[in-house]
């Protein structure tokens, strides 16, 4: 997983016609195998993320799921990285109907939810 591919993924996501501030976060670890090691950048790139949470009516939500160990590490980086700023509320989960649960959703939503048009 390249920082770079993070910060694309994250200006897709801006851009979208269905963006706006308070929408909660899902960031599905999955498929991950490896990841960069670069805690400085991991930092400048959260700070540029900063505009996603920002300006929404109450602290944003942002769940990953990372069902390996490495994907939690993943996880706990991106979590620490946050862990100090009221705009954001981080959290973990094992897998893709665990964060149906946790989001109070149903099962009927899973598509919507992961498989977006």
């Amino acid at each position: 997983m390249g920082l770079e591919e993070s910060r694309t993924a994250a200006i897709e996501y801006m851009s979208h016609p269905s963006f706006r501030p308070g929408l909660r976060h899902v960031v599905d670890l999955t498929d991950v195998t490896d990841y960069e090691r670069d805690y400085a950048d991991v930092l400048k790139l959260q700070a540029e993320h900063l505009d996603m949470f920002h300006n929404g009516p109450a602290p944003q939500l942002v769940m990953a799921i990372a069902p390996t160990e490495l994907t939690q590490a993943v996880a706990a980086l991106v979590m620490r990285s946050w862990e100090n700023h009221p705009a954001v509320i981080c959290t973990m989960c094992r897998s893709r109907d665990e964060a149906l649960d946790i989001l109070g959703l149903r099962q009927a939503d899973k598509a919507a939810v992961f498989d977006p048009a």
